[in-house]
C-alpha cells in the first residue's frame, strides 16, 4: 500500500453536472475499454456504463490507497467489470500493456515540488503531465476527455507552444469546452475547461462552447453534428490551422472575441480598420517621431511617448501611427475608451494579471469616421480637460484661501444654468440619479430637502446592500447568514436606514476579506465590489445615522438649521458618488419580454439610467436567457449579468397612481411583506406573507 497526503477529504471531486454531460458526451463513441489514471470517486464509470450501448469495461489509478477503498465502495453496487489499481500511475503506465478507446480524468490541480519529465517535456502542473502521460496509452481512433486548468499558461504560453503543437502534428484536438467560473467552487476557483483529443490526423475545424446547464444539450448537439450556430456559446467552429498560430490562445473566450470582431464590422457606422494596419510597431525611432504607447496590462491607459517619464519601455508596445487620415489623439481617447479596454481585455490572457500579446493586439479593429469628426471628439476632451484643470486650479485657491471665492462661484453658477440636463449623474444607474434630483432640486422648503437627502443615503445603502447580497456565493451566504441577518434573521424581520447602513457594514466585512481568487468567480470586474466595499463609505454613512435620529425626534427644523445641515451632507453626496462610479459601465435592466431566435435571446428592455421618465427601451440580443419582470446590472460589452435578489428588490407600477417606481423590502408583517419607496412614490406595496428564511433564500 502506498502512502501519500491524497485521501477522500482533500481532493477535488468533479461536479455532478459535469460527470453527466460528459457521459453524453462519450456516450455515442464505440468505447470498449476506458481508463481514468486519477480515479477518485469512480463517477465517471457507472455514469459512462449506464449511457452506453456497449459493454465496456474499465480500469482506474489513483495513488491515494483510502481513495481506491471510497471507489471500491461505490463500485459494489455496479454490474461491470472494472479494475482498481492503488499505485502512481506515472510508475504504472509503461506496464499496462492494453491501449484504450476513451481516457476520460479530472486530475488533481496542483503544481509539483520538482519538474517531472513526460515523452521530453518538463511540467510542473500535474494535470498537464497526466494528459502527456496519457497519451501513450491512446488507442487508434480512440478519444481522450480531460478536465484542465483554462487559466493555466498551457493553452497560450511560448513555453507550452512546442506541446500545443505537438498535440496538433500528431493528434487531433476535437474540442475545447469552456466551464463557468465557480464549477469547482469553493474546493478550487480555477477556471476550467474540457478538452477532447482524438488520435487521429488532426480534423479540418475544432469546436469550441461554453458550458452551462442551460445549454449542455444543444452544445452536445452541435459538437456531434457539426453545427454553427449565432449563440456562441452553443458552439461555433474554428479553423485548425488557427491554433497553429503561437501568438492565439486556445480557449472560447479568445476565438469568440475573434468571431465578435466580425459583428462589431456588421455594425458600425464607419470604416474600420485592424489596428495594425493604422500603427506600425517599432521599437527604434527619431527624436521627431509622435510614438503611442500601448500598455501590455489591458486597463491602463494608452499614452505618448512624450507623456512617459520613464526610459523603462518594457510594459508598453511602441508604435508610430502610419494613416494620415487617423488622428494620433483620436486613436489614444478610442482606445482609451471603455469599450475597446473591455475589447483589449478579451483579447489578453491570464487570469488575474491580463497581459495583452501581439496577436490580440494586432486583432483590435479600430472605427475610423472622418477626420472632421475625429477632430471634433479630440476637441471635446481638450475643453473637458481645460475646463477640469481650470476648477481644479481656482479650487485650490478657494482652499488655501476662502475669501478668493468669486471666481470659482461664476463658473459653478454657469454649470447651474444647465442644471436640468443634470450632466454629471445623467449616465448614473436610475436610482441614484433620481433621488440626487428629488434631494437637490424637487422642492424649495429646506426640512423637505433634508429629508430628501437622506433617502438618497438610505437608497444608496439598501441598494448597494442588494447587490452585494446578490453577488455572495451561496456557500459564503449559508454560512454567514447569521452574521448578517442575526439568529433566525431577527436583525432583518424590519429594516430601518440604520439597518440598511448595518448589513451594507456587514457585507463589505465580508467582501473585503475575499481573496483574489473568490472575487474572480462572480460577475464583474473585482475592482468593482472593491470600490462598493471601500471602508470610507461607511465610515460617511454611519454618522448620518444620528443626523437622521436627531431630525425624526425634534420635528420641523429652522430653515437655516436645515440648510445647515443639506451643506454638511452634501459634502458628503459628492464623496459617495465618487465611489459610484463603480457603476459606470453597467446599466440597470428590467427585461419586459423575450423571444430565441438562430440561437439566440433577443430581450426587450426598460433601461433605467439617469433621471429621465418613461424609461428607454433597449433589445439585448444574447447568448444567455433572462427571467422577465426582474431586476438585472447587465455589462453590454462583456455580456456579464448580476440578478438582483427579487424578494428584496423589485420595479413596480403603482396600481393606484401609476407611477413605476423601486420598491424595497421594508419589513415582514403578520399577514404581508411590506415594500416601500425611497422616491416620488408615496403608496407602499404590500405582497403575500412569506418567511424571512423564503425572503432571504430566494
Amino acid at each position: 500500500m502506498i502512502k501519500t497526503g491524497f485521501t477522500p477529504d482533500n481532493i477535488v471531486y468533479t461536479p455532478k453536472n459535469i460527470v453527466s454531460f460528459i457521459a453524453e458526451l462519450v456516450s455515442s463513441w464505440k468505447s470498449v475499454k476506458v481508463l481514468d489514471p486519477a480515479v477518485g470517486s469512480a463517477s465517471f464509470f457507472w455514469n459512462i456504463n449506464e449511457r452506453s450501448k456497449l459493454e465496456p469495461s474499465f480500469t482506474g489509478i489513483d495513488i491515494g490507497p483510502d481513495i481506491i477503498g471510497m471507489a471500491e465502495d461505490n463500485l459494489e453496487r455496479f454490474d461491470f467489470e472494472y479494475n482498481l489499481i492503488n499505485n502512481d500511475f506515472f510508475e504504472i503506465k509503461d506496464k499496462l500493456v492494453e491501449k484504450f478507446d476513451l481516457i476520460v480524468c479530472q486530475p488533481s490541480f496542483i503544481q509539483l515540488k520538482d519538474v517531472l519529465t513526460v515523452d521530453g517535456y518538463k511540467f510542473l502542473n500535474n494535470e498537464f503531465a497526466y494528459l502527456f502521460a496519457s497519451l501513450d496509452l491512446l488507442a487508434e481512433d480512440g478519444y481522450l476527455v480531460f478536465i484542465l486548468p483554462e487559466q493555466k499558461s498551457f493553452f497560450y504560453s511560448d513555453y507550452h507552444l512546442p506541446m500545443r503543437e505537438f498535440l496538433l502534428e500528431n493528434y487531433s484536438v476535437e474540442g475545447i469546452i469552456s466551464l463557468p467560473n465557480d464549477t469547482f467552487y469553493p474546493e478550487a476557483t480555477l477556471k476550467t475547461c474540457i478538452l477532447v483529443l482524438k488520435n487521429c490526423q488532426q480534423r479540418s475545424e475544432v469546436f469550441f462552447a461554453k458550458y452551462s446547464s442551460d445549454n449542455a444539450d444543444l452544445i452536445l448537439d452541435n459538437f456531434q453534428s457539426g453545427k454553427f450556430v449565432k449563440n456562441l456559446s452553443e458552439g461555433f467552429w474554428v479553423d485548425a490551422s488557427a491554433l497553429a498560430d503561437h501568438n492565439v490562445s486556445w480557449t472560447y473566450d479568445h476565438f469568440k472575441s475573434i468571431e465578435r470582431l466580425k459583428t462589431k464590422k456588421e455594425k458600425s457606422k464607419y470604416k474600420i480598420k485592424k489596428l495594425s494596419d493604422v500603427v506600425s510597431f517599432k521599437h527604434d525611432f527619431d527624436d521627431f517621431e509622435e510614438v503611442m504607447l500601448i500598455p501590455k496590462n489591458p486597463l491602463e491607459d494608452v499614452i505618448f511617448r512624450s507623456e512617459f517619464n520613464d526610459d523603462d519601455l518594457d510594459n508598453y508596445f511602441t508604435c508610430i501611427i502610419t494613416d494620415e487620415k487617423v488622428s494620433p489623439q483620436y486613436l489614444k481617447l478610442y482606445l482609451n475608451s471603455n469599450a475597446m479596454k473591455n475589447e483589449r481585455n478579451l483579447f489578453s490572457y491570464g487570469t488575474f494579471q491580463r497581459i495583452l500579446n501581439t496577436f490580440g493586439l494586432n486583432s483590435l479593429l479600430i472605427e475610423i469616421p472622418p477626420l472632421k469628426i475625429q477632430n471634433q471628439i479630440v476637441e471635446t476632451s481638450n475643453l473637458s480637460d481645460k475646463t477640469y484643470k481650470k476648477i481644479k486650479t481656482l479650487y485650490k485657491g478657494f482652499k488655501s484661501e476662502i475669501f478668493n471665492y468669486d471666481s470659482l462661484l461664476n463658473l459653478m453658477k454657469s454649470f447651474e444654468e444647465i442644471e436640468d440636463e443634470d450632466l454629471f449623474y445623467k449616465n448614473l444607474i436610475w436610482p441614484f440619479a433620481t433621488s440626487y434630483h428629488i434631494a437637490l432640486k424637487t422642492s424649495a422648503d429646506k426640512n423637505t430637502q433634508l429629508e430628501n437627502h437622506f433617502k438618497l443615503f438610505e437608497i444608496i445603502a439598501a441598494f448597494n446592500s442588494i447587490v452585494l447580497l446578490s453577488a455572495l456565493p451561496n456557500d459564503v451566504f449559508h454560512e454567514k447568514k447569521n452574521y448578517i441577518f442575526g439568529e433566525e434573521c431577527l436583525n432583518f424581520q424590519k429594516v430601518s436606514f440604520g439597518g440598511w447602513i448595518g448589513l451594507y457594514s456587514r457585507l463589505n466585512r465580508i467582501y473585503r476579506s475575499f481573496d483574489k481568487e473568490t472575487l474572480h468567480i462572480l460577475p464583474f470586474e473585482s475592482n468593482f465590489y472593491k470600490k462598493l466595499t471601500n471602508k470610507n463609505i461607511i465610515q460617511i454613512l454611519n454618522p448620518i445615522i444620528s443626523k437622521r435620529n436627531e431630525k425624526s425626534h425634534g420635528g420641523t427644523m429652522p430653515e437655516i438649521i436645515a440648510q445647515k445641515s443639506i451643506c454638511e451632507l452634501n459634502r458628503f453626496t459628492n464623496q459617495i458618488f465618487d465611489v459610484l462610479t463603480a457603476y459606470k459601465s453597467l446599466k440597470l435592466i428590467y427585461p419586459t419580454n423575450m423571444e430565441k431566435s438562430s440561437g439566440l435571446y433577443h430581450i426587450n428592455t426598460k433601461v433605467l439610467e439617469g433621471n429621465s421618465y418613461d424609461f428607454d427601451e433597449e433589445e439585448i440580443v444574447t447568448e444567455d436567457d433572462m427571467d422577465t419582470k426582474l431586476l438585472y446590472l447587465y455589462n453590454g460589452t462583456t455580456d456579464e449579468r448580476l440578478k438582483l435578489k427579487p424578494e428584496l428588490i423589485k420595479l413596480l407600477e403603482c396600481p393606484e397612481c401609476g407611477n413605476w417606481s423601486l420598491y424595497f423590502f421594508n419589513s415582514l408583517e403578520e399577514s404581508y411583506v411590506k415594500y416601500v419607496s425611497y422616491q416620488f412614490e408615496v403608496h407602499d406595496h404590500k405582497a403575500a406573507p412569506k418567511s424571512m428564511d423564503e425572503i432571504l433564500r430566494t
